[in-house]
């Protein structure tokens, strides 16, 4: 991470043992290091899916497995904002 920090690169770092012992990193997480600036940006992104394009876990519940069905709504408005085809196949 200090490399990181005098370098201003980002970096993903799978935890290892001593994060895992001692700072209780659990097996299913990753490190991810981010330039200031950067992080709030991620942060202002991930908030806008949640509060205004009302995308999360909690919005997107239902489970469903089925071989063809319609693109939700949600895929339909971010395939528009970033000029892709929004029709459904």
């Amino acid at each position: 991470m200090v490399g990181c920090a005098l370098s201003g690169q980002r970096a993903v770092t799978i935890p290892d043992p001593g994060e895992l012992g001692r700072g209780l990193a659990a097996e299913d997480e990753i490190i991810l290091t981010l330039r200031r600036a950067e992080v709030e940006l991620l942060v202002g992104q991930l908030k806008m899916f949640r509060d205004d394009m009302q995308w999360g876990y909690r919005d997107n519940a239902l489970m469903e497995i089925c071989a063809d069905f319609p693109r939700p709504d949600f895929y339909k408005r971010l395939f528009k904002e970033c000029g892709l085809d929004a029709d459904d196949l």
